[in-house]
């Protein structure tokens, strides 16, 4: 399920708790609507004229207006504190792809963990004159958990000096830190974080594909990356 798909929905069952209390309240005037009016009938003292009665109308009142604001925080908070972390994730996860696209690893060397960003750095570095990535695509997002999610994402590149351009699936695997996401792996990178290297470029892992081949088909709902630079 898409970051925007599960917003939508969220924002619906936050709509139908709303509805429900108020529903809640329209019963419990009716009722006392009914309640008057057989009283009248019965001949019976209107309720506002007796103490007795006005004493215990007022916490029947109380409470159903302490269930009311007890039912919304509990909706409504859990709720909002659920789409904010998505939207978190899906502004960690175009941060970082953007980006690298764009050759900005300062910037995408920020979402990783801090005993790989020095490596990070001079990796990407390193092979910028060889790498040209020309777009990305992010092809699912699962939430696993409150603070860990799994990302595919469709990269399209070449590998000077070919011209030939290439696609390749990476899946990226995130954490929340806090208040942040961290990408602390990634599956079949082009460059893998945690590889060494010397003096010469490190070879990309051979998993790509010729965009001129088939590509795999999916009913995945994307996200084209922008493609103005930035």
């Amino acid at each position: 399920m898409s970051i925007i798909a599960a917003t939508k929905i969220m924002s619906a069952m936050q709509v139908m708790s709303a509805m429900k209390v108020l529903g809640a309240m329209s019963a419990m005037r009716t009722m006392s609507a009914r309640i008057s009016a057989c009283s009248r009938d019965t001949g019976a003292a209107p309720a506002s004229t007796s103490p007795t009665a006005r004493s215990r109308r007022v916490p029947l009142v109380l409470s159903a207006l302490l269930i009311t604001s007890a039912l919304i925080p509990f909706g409504g908070c859990a709720a909002t504190q659920r789409q904010n972390t998505m939207l978190a994730l899906q502004e960690s996860i175009d941060g970082y792809n953007h980006a690298l696209r764009w050759q900005n690893f300062e910037a995408a060397a920020a979402y990783l963990p801090n005993d790989l960003r020095t490596t990070f750095l001079a990796l990407q570095t390193e092979n910028a004159s060889n790498l040209q990535i020309e777009s990305f695509t992010i092809m699912k997002v699962e939430l696993e958990s409150e603070r860990s999610a799994r990302v595919q994402v469709l990269l399209s590149y070449m590998l000077l000096p070919s011209v030939t351009l290439q696609s390749r699936r990476v899946v990226q695997h995130w954490h929340r830190v806090q208040d942040d996401w961290i990408l602390e792996t990634e599956d079949d990178a082009i460059f893998p974080l945690e590889e060494e290297f010397g003096a010469g470029s490190v070879s990309p892992s051979p998993s790509g594909s010729s965009a001129s081949g088939s590509s795999p088909s999916t009913s995945l709902p994307a996200t084209p990356a922008p493609s103005p630079a930035p």
